[in-house]
């Protein structure tokens, strides 16, 4: 039994170091997530544009650039919604950010 313990603990020893990284790379993939955000719905709002230009100047094209601005229409609507969720529930939980840090922990239990 105690070799299978041994064993264990020394499995996992490499998961407890990763563990000290895991949240730099969480706060990494949030950070860069953040950032995309925005140039995602600015380019959703180009390619609504651009079906406007085409609805507009094209004689033959509208039914396509209709259901174009239809469809960018619903994708603005979509992420921007998402996201008000998204910063509607990190107000709820007065969660800060996405540095792990700050997420709300247990507290420790004492004996």
């Amino acid at each position: 039994m105690k070799k299978v313990l041994v064993g264990v603990v020394v499995g996992l020893a490499p998961l407890m170091a990763l563990a000290q990284t895991l949240g730099g790379v969480i706060t990494l993939v949030g950070n860069l997530l953040n950032a995309l955000v925005p140039v995602i719905i600015g380019l959703a709002v180009i390619y609504f544009l651009w079906n406007v230009a085409q609805y507009v100047f094209s004689a033959d094209g509208k039914e396509e650039a209709r259901n174009g601005m239809i469809w960018g229409i619903i994708g603005i609507v979509v992420m921007v919604s998402v996201w008000g969720l998204v910063g509607l529930v990190q107000d709820s939980f007065d969660i800060k950010g996405t540095n792990p840090q700050n997420l709300p922990t247990l507290p420790a239990r004492t004996q």
